[in-house]
């Protein structure tokens, strides 16, 4: 069957699946028990593509350099936020910002290029790929200065939690079909309807996800939300000099582990288990790995 498929033409292949998808849609729009939404489906399909050209560039920049470069998604945090800051702050064209964000990566990757990988064209590729290690905290930075250089210091990353950041048409099929990625928002979105009908029944609270933790902590500096957890143990300290913002040290729940096969010798022994555990200086590693910003029970 994979054979006779990959001997058909390109554009039969393109057919055959796209015939594929819609059917399984179909299947899961009667099957699964709240439907496929399109406006969940055209999401999930965003999200998707941009994963799949993330590892595709991977990919590529093994390919070209062989190595992995760990400054690859910081890269691309720089400009993507920026162009979004243009579109949002400054009000620009969106397609000119889709322009500007696509020129923005081109010039951060010819100088990532010129400046830092061809200057290690004759080192050993471990010490290239330690090199992109140190990239990804300067871009990192960068994340975290544009907003006060360039932009409104006041201006949200992402524009705000009330709106999604789309052009006209696509807010038209988001009030067509009720959703269109921001599942996440919907406690938000609730606790604010249940403010307005019951409107003196106490304090309204606002729980709201941000995955990404530099959208966290500039949501924090602008003053967009109130409290944040889980920092970067890089950024802790710089994080915690800014005007008006306290970092606490908190016990929690998180925790690290040593994994290995307990069924499987050495590690079927559990005196072994126990001298492992004994052995290890976790204050040490608290200290010298989260810079003492962590402690352990």
């Amino acid at each position: 069957m994979r054979q006779r498929f990959e001997s058909l033409p390109a554009a039969a292949r393109a057919a055959v699946s796209t015939v594929a998808l819609l059917v399984a849609w179909a299947i899961a729009a009667v099957v699964l028990p709240q439907g496929a939404p399109i406006g969940v489906v055209v999401s999930g399909a965003i999200l998707g593509i941009a994963s799949a050209l993330t590892a595709v560039g991977l990919v590529l920049i093994y390919r070209a350099n062989r190595i992995v470069n760990f400054s690859y998604g910081a890269m691309g945090g720089v400009v993507g936020l920026t162009a979004v800051r243009t579109f949002v702050i400054w009000k620009w064209n969106y397609g000119l910002v889709i322009v500007l964000g696509v020129a923005l990566g081109v010039v951060v990757g010819m100088l990532t290029e010129l400046l830092v990988i061809r200057r290690f064209e004759r080192s050993s590729r471990l010490i290239l790929t330690v090199a992109t290690i140190g990239l990804t905290q300067l871009f990192g930075g960068l994340e975290l200065l544009i907003p006060d250089a360039i932009f409104d210091p006041k201006a949200l990353t992402l524009g705000g939690f009330d709106k999604l950041i789309l052009p006209a048409w696509a807010r038209r099929v988001k009030r067509l079909t009720g959703q269109f990625g921001d599942e996440l928002l919907q406690f938000t979105l609730a606790a604010r309807r249940g403010q307005e009908r019951l409107p003196n029944m106490g304090i309204d609270v606002e729980i709201i996800v941000i995955n990404d933790s530099t959208a966290r902590n500039s949501a924090l500096q602008a003053g967009q939300v109130h409290m944040i957890n889980r920092i970067d143990p890089k950024v802790a300290k710089l994080l915690g000099k800014a005007p008006g913002i306290k970092v606490a040290n908190i016990s929690g729940r998180g925790h690290y582990v040593f994994i290995m096969h307990c069924d499987t010798a050495p590690f079927d022994n559990n005196d072994l288990r126990l001298a492992l555990k004994y052995s290890i200086n976790r204050q040490e590693m608290v200290d010298k790995i989260l810079d003492g910003l962590k402690f352990h029970s």
